[in-house]
């Protein structure tokens, strides 16, 4: 979570150091990596600090587990996604300087990484289409944006 904190800290140093000019693209998107990551780890955070650690110490009796698949859930896809995004960053930023020209669009570069972030946010819920503890409605929603997150891959 510090490289989240320092990485929105940096983006703002940076817009603060160069007002009007867009933020260099590989910056964007990194910063958009540590927002991934901060979404994924807070499905298993939750989990540890609600459940888990209440159970360790014997305040609770209580462990639910509809809510630990659901809170794990959470971070399963944006953990495949989080080490996916470098690629990313590298197609969209090194592979056409290497290639001795420049992305196509600049605007179209940034809207990919924030619809990653979009999308790819609670897709790994659709683990939990077989689970008897989610109705019908929760399951059409996760099998709606899990061919959403498809469709943008």
């Amino acid at each position: 979570m510090i490289w989240v904190v320092l990485m929105s800290l940096n983006m703002i140093a940076w817009k603060r150091d160069n007002p009007g000019q867009p933020v260099p693209l590989a910056m964007f998107a990194t910063t958009a990596t540590a927002y991934l990551w901060a979404w994924a780890a807070t499905g298993v955070l939750l989990e540890l600090i609600c459940i888990l650690i209440p159970r360790a110490f014997g305040w609770t009796d209580l462990i639910d587990a509809a809510l630990g698949r659901t809170l794990f859930s959470v971070t399963l896809h944006g953990i495949v996604y989080f080490w996916l995004m470098p690629a990313y960053i590298a197609f969209y930023t090194l592979l056409p300087q290497a290639a001795g020209g420049r992305l196509y669009s600049d605007t179209m570069g940034r809207l990919t990484f924030i619809m990653f972030l979009v999308f790819s946010l609670p897709v790994g819920l659709h683990h939990l289409l077989a689970d008897p503890e989610h109705g019908s409605g929760f399951k059409f929603l996760q099998s709606f944006l899990t061919s959403l997150s498809c469709c943008q891959l």
